[in-house]
């Protein structure tokens, strides 16, 4: 399972602002990409949250862990 940190409390930087709109890449710890999710509306943390991520990406494929990042920037981790 993947947890993301995009929420964010009053002073700290917005890390979808710019990025709400990239595609969500999963990437192995490796840095191998393992798929990609292009948005139909910009993504909220409550949509990230909600993804149902099994539908897109092999849980076996995750399970040594992986990334997710909006275009270049990290925005959550298996490792959390």
């Amino acid at each position: 399972m993947i947890k993301f940190v995009t929420d964010h409390k009053p002073g700290e930087p917005n890390i979808l602002e710019g990025n709400d709109m990239k595609p969500l890449l999963v990437k192995n710890l490796d840095g191998d990409l393992l798929s990609t999710l292009v948005p139909s509306e910009p993504w909220t943390h409550e949509g990230l949250c909600g993804l149902a991520l099994e539908t897109f990406v092999d849980e076996k494929a995750i399970r040594y862990g992986a990334d997710a990042y909006l275009g270049d920037v990290w925005i959550g981790s298996t490792e959390i």
